[in-house]
């Protein structure tokens, strides 16, 4: 065996509900793009996901399949901060058992960000991969089954002879364009909700955003297609609910029109989610993606305050982008599909600010289905440049520094003197449950999100075994109201 490519489970959910439900669990794109690119091209490669099983049995259970499976190197994906506290812990516990073999640690938007450092704190891991891992884990294994050395190889930090080691960055690599997943390679993957990353990278340049000004990189609607029908085929479910990918999508008019016949030449009703920006969308686009099978999408709309959409840099024309923002909203409820709407508490967060925001959901709230707030949280060596750091100044804001967030390598930030980061924490919740049904939340979670075939039943019942004043939704229109009043009291 090539290698065993793992992934780090979450120590605690970045909302309160994330741990909620047992059948919530989504497939790690990274272990499976890198699996199916190395698998590819020749390498044998397993991959692990025991996130069911408590961390104890979890890392028994991966030592006990290395010891059987002996491979030349293991993969660690640690996509998040909330991951980011068990890495050492399974790092450390895998080295002790195994201190022969190499140990990569991988995952772009996180641990990637700060690779030297990592491997100062932690002595189990031998290499950092500093970006997207399909090519990158591909040159490494070509040099340990040759007895090369990692020198020449671009994006990493790794150990040598007791010195920690940095590669020269390199933009662009291969695979020049994304290949097909191959979900034979995900264990248990008919419990995973069914998913496809459709593209990476993101053109635009909001300033909060890690995937901001990266090249852009698509599947072909024909890729996609194939990979559509498969599922299909796996699933047993022509009426398979499936969530599309990516940091925005940006199907252009040609390429709907390829969904639209793909879908109508093999007769199928597979439904699916994805996630874009208001600048995307207009009435017609949404017709036909509709037609398509589109569902769900998640819009990143982020603030109702034109004062805080130029402040993020999120658009130039903050009346424009706003008036068009209700069109949508109500374009999308008349062919039943629902938007996410997306919003983020920025730095620099007022009274007035936050009372343009609710004045924008609120005036939209019959066309509104589902919602999801939450303030900002940056990750450690992320750039956010001379701006960010003038705009916190100025505005009297802070970051959380306490040491549960140190531990995960984030910082919270407190946005301004009017509103700390615990403070939106639970406006966010309340724009959640003044906004949106029970019904909405768990219909729009069937896509990406919960195992397949959970019945809504099964749902409330997890519900009523948790806290409810937890969860983002209330049942009834009357708890809803009293969300929404409560929330404009908070503003006053």
């Amino acid at each position: 065996m090539d290698i065993i490519l793992i992934h780090i489970p979450i120590e605690v959910g970045k909302k309160s509900h994330d741990t909620a439900f047992p059948f919530s669990k989504t497939i790690n794109y990274g272990l499976l793009s890198i699996g199916s690119y190395l698998i590819n091209i020749g390498y044998d490669v397993r991959i692990l996901d025991f996130r069911d099983h408590p961390v104890k049995k979890n890392i028994n259970k991966i030592k006990k399949s290395i010891d059987i499976i002996q491979p030349k190197m293991i993969g660690l994906s640690c996509i998040s901060g909330f991951s980011f506290p068990y890495l050492p812990k399974f790092s450390h516990d895998i080295k002790s058992s195994f201190p022969e073999i190499p140990i990569i640690v991988g995952g772009k938007d996180h641990v990637g960000l700060f690779g030297g450092q990592l491997l100062e704190e932690c002595k189990d891991i031998d290499i950092v991969v500093m970006g997207e891992g399909e090519e990158v884990t591909n040159l490494i294994l070509r040099s340990i089954n040759k007895g090369q050395s990692l020198d020449g190889i671009p994006n990493i930090c790794f150990r040598e002879k007791g010195t920690v080691r940095r590669t020269n960055p390199v933009n662009r690599l291969k695979p020049p364009i994304l290949s097909s997943l191959d979900y034979k390679l995900y264990p248990n993957i008919k419990t995973y909700p069914p998913s496809i990353e459709i593209s990476r990278g993101c053109p635009f340049n909001c300033d909060f955003c890690v995937s901001s000004r990266t090249k852009v990189r698509k599947k072909s609607v024909r890729i996609i297609s194939n990979e559509v029908k498969l599922l299909c085929d796996h699933y047993n479910d022509e009426y398979l609910k499936i969530y599309f990918e990516t940091p925005n999508m940006l199907f252009t008019k040609k390429e709907i029109e390829e969904l639209i016949n793909f879908r109508k030449k093999f007769n199928l009703n597979f439904s699916y989610r994805s996630e874009t920006r208001v600048e995307y969308l207009q009435s017609h686009s949404i017709e036909k993606l509709a037609e398509s099978g589109l569902k769900v999408i998640d819009l990143g709309l982020e603030s109702g305050s034109m004062e805080m959409l130029r402040r993020m840099n999120k658009t130039k024309r903050p009346d424009a982008y706003l008036n068009s923002a209700e069109i949508i909203l109500e374009k999308a409820f008349s062919l039943d599909i629902i938007i996410k709407l997306n919003i983020l508490f920025y730095i620099g967060e007022n009274r007035k600010t936050i009372s343009d925001t609710l004045s924008f959901i609120d005036r939209n709230k019959h066309h509104i289905r589902s919602i999801s707030a939450y303030p900002l949280i940056g990750f450690q060596c992320q750039n956010f440049g001379n701006q960010f750091k003038k705009d916190l100044l100025k505005y009297g804001g802070s970051i959380v520094n306490n040491c549960d967030w140190k531990k995960r390598k984030m910082f919270p930030i407190n946005p301004s003197t009017e509103f700390s980061y615990e403070e939106l924490l639970k406006t966010s919740l309340l724009i959640s449950k003044g906004y949106q049904s029970e019904a909405d939340f768990f219909y729009q979670k069937q896509y990406g999100y919960f195992s397949p075939n959970i019945s809504y039943q099964e749902f409330r019942d997890e519900v009523q075994r948790h806290n409810q004043d937890g969860m983002p939704f209330y049942t009834t229109d009357e708890e809803k109201q009293l969300a929404r009043n409560s929330l404009f009291k908070l503003i006053q």
